[in-house]
């Protein structure tokens, strides 16, 4: 599986794999997921905060972004 690295203060660099899309626009969630996805990162998506409270303890995401 792909990912970015990230340097994280005073340790290194580690690997960020998942991102957590949050809208509740598909198309702003397709065009998020289809450049992180280009990237290497692996997207996953949620509409509403219910969903992503599931999402977000199911894959621990690396971000979370939000609109």
């Amino acid at each position: 599986m792909g990912g970015r690295l990230l340097k994280s203060a005073g340790q290194g660099y580690r690997v960020m794999s998942i991102v957590l899309i949050v809208d509740d626009s598909q198309t702003l969630r397709t065009m998020l997921s289809d450049l992180l996805e280009g990237v290497g990162i692996q997207v996953i998506e949620a509409t509403n905060g219910v969903e992503a409270k599931e999402s977000i303890q199911a894959k621990l995401p690396d971000l979370v972004i939000t609109t």
